[in-house]
C-alpha cells in the first residue's frame, strides 16, 4: 500500500507533485539548487547521522538576495550554524555540500567562504554558485505541506501519494465547483504562540487554489501527452 499524503503532510517541510518516471528539471536558481541538496542534507550526508542538530533547519539554509534574487542562476547559498557546532565540523559541513552540489551537477561551486553576518552579527558560511543550463524536463508543482494538504485532500479529495493523471483531469475538468475551492480556502492568521513564537500563515485564498490547479492540471497534461500515467507527491 502506498503511504498516504496525510504521511508526507506531517513529515515534510514541503510537499513537491511530480511525474513519476521523468526526468527532474533541473534547477534554474539558487533557491532550486537549495531545494535539491535538501534531502542530502538530511537524509544522506553523514551528518545526518552523526550530528543531525547542528545542520540546523531549513531556515539555517537560504540564498543570500544582498545582491542577487533568490531564483538568479548566480548567487549564494548562506548556511548560519546552530549553536555549539564546533568549528572544524563546520567547515566539514559546508564543505561537503559544497562537493554534493558540484558532483550531483546542480551547479558549478565557485568558492566556498567564512564571514561575519551583517545582519546576525554571527557566522554564516556562503557557498558562491552558479547554476548551469540544463534540459527541459517535467514540471514539477511545490507547495508548503500545510498548503499541499489543502490543495490535494480538501480540494481534489486525494489521499494517497501516487496520483492517476486521467483521473486528475477528470476530478479538475468534471467535479470540482465552488464547494470544492472553498473547502480549500484558509485564513491568514498572526499570533503567538505558546513559548511566545510568533506564528504567520498567509493563508490560501480562492485565486491562490485556482491558480494552482491550473498548475496540476498543465502537469497532468504534460504526464499523458508524455507518455506517463502517474503523479507522485513527496
Amino acid at each position: 500500500m502506498n503511504p498516504s499524503f496525510k504521511d508526507y503532510f506531517f513529515l515534510n517541510e514541503s510537499v513537491t507533485l511530480r511525474v513519476a518516471g521523468a526526468p527532474e528539471p533541473g534547477p534554474t536558481g539558487v533557491l532550486d539548487v537549495i531545494h535539491k541538496a535538501s534531502h542530502f542534507i538530511w537524509y544522506k550526508s553523514r551528518w545526518a547521522k552523526e550530528a543531525p542538530e547542528w545542520l540546523g533547519d531549513i531556515t539555517s539554509w537560504s540564498p543570500d538576495t544582498s545582491h542577487h534574487s533568490y531564483n538568479d542562476p548566480k548567487g549564494t547559498i548562506n548556511w548560519y550554524p546552530p549553536e555549539g557546532v564546533p568549528e572544524e565540523a563546520q567547515v566539514q559541513i559546508i564543505n561537503d555540500v559544497a562537493q554534493h552540489i558540484q558532483q550531483a551537477g546542480l551547479a558549478e561551486v565557485i568558492n566556498v567562504r567564512k564571514e561575519i553576518s551583517g545582519s546576525t552579527e554571527g557566522i554564516v558560511h556562503r557557498i558562491d554558485i552558479e547554476v548551469n543550463e540544463s534540459e527541459e524536463g517535467a514540471p514539477e508543482v511545490q507547495m508548503s505541506n500545510s498548503n499541499a494538504h489543502e490543495m490535494l485532500e480538501n480540494v481534489l479529495g486525494i489521499y494517497d501519494s501516487e496520483i492517476d493523471a486521467r483521473d486528475l483531469l477528470i476530478r479538475i475538468d468534471s467535479y470540482i465547483d465552488e464547494v470544492d475551492i472553498n473547502a480549500g480556502i484558509r485564513e491568514p492568521r498572526d499570533e503567538r504562540g505558546e513559548k511566545g513564537a510568533r506564528i504567520i500563515d498567509p493563508g490560501i485564498d480562492a485565486d491562490y487554489i485556482n491558480q494552482r490547479l491550473e498548475q496540476i492540471r498543465a502537469m497532468a497534461e504534460w504526464a499523458i501527452d508524455n507518455g506517463y500515467t502517474t503523479l507522485h507527491a513527496s
